[in-house]
């Protein structure tokens, strides 16, 4: 993307007097990515459910110049307190954050263009950063695939006739993606696979899907799919 620098000395810029002041963010090239396949446009109304800590959200108020309307809902306070650290830094309008379960928001109504489910995931795609996830790689797999699978349902349900849904991880593991994704699709016949390569370069995707891969694109590994209803 023409709006992502790549810098050698992320610890310099940090401390960056540019930094605090709001005019740039730091964040993986494959979160903004992610964004990017799902190309915010002005005036959208757009639900973000699992935001926090809110480099996606706020990328996507930048991108529509703080037009239109971000809902940025997560059930824990201090990812929501960093989620409004990022709008106070980079004076941004458009973000309405909400501290709850993602599966207690409401009213259910669909009302949004565009979802947003970054859901949690094994992380398989960030193991270079962060070698505590190594460990618990199998713990709890077979929760987070109910989970996820409960997070396509739910957010399903907010998006507007025509509007779009958009899934993603940071794994590369096909039962959290593609396998969780093609199990929606053939649920609900009202949404269907809009191609990546529609929105993004097709180095970054992979039969339909966004795909980054470490050791492939030099960034974090991760996935994501954008549908659109259809019905």
């Amino acid at each position: 993307s023409d709006k992502i620098l790549i810098s050698e000395n992320g610890s310099q810029i940090i401390r960056d007097i540019a930094f605090s002041e709001g005019y740039f963010s730091i964040q993986d090239q494959s979160a903004a990515l992610v964004v990017e396949l799902l190309n915010p446009k002005d005036n959208e109304s757009i639900l973000d459910l699992f935001a926090g800590p809110g480099g996606k959200t706020c990328y996507m108020a930048e991108l529509m110049d703080s037009t239109g309307e971000i809902i940025a809902v997560d059930k824990f306070p201090n990812k929501v307190r960093k989620i409004k650290q990022n709008i106070a830094r980079l004076k941004l309008t458009s973000i309405k954050t909400n501290i709850i379960d993602a599966f207690r928001f409401g009213p259910i109504a669909p009302s949004f263009t565009k979802v947003l489910l970054d859901v949690p995931c094994t992380g398989w795609g960030v193991l270079q950063k962060k070698a505590e996830l190594r460990w618990q790689v199998h713990q709890n797999l077979k929760e987070l695939l109910k989970l996820q699978g409960q997070a396509l349902k739910t957010g399903a349900k907010f998006v507007a006739l025509g509007g779009y849904l958009i899934y993603s991880t940071c794994t590369l593991n096909m039962q959290e993606n593609e396998e969780q994704v093609e199990k929606f699709l053939n649920r609900n016949k009202n949404f269907e696979l809009v191609p990546a390569e529609t929105e993004i370069k097709k180095i970054y995707t992979d039969r339909g899907y966004m795909k980054t891969l470490p050791f492939l694109h030099g960034m974090d590994g991760a996935f994501a799919a954008k549908m659109k209803r259809i019905n």
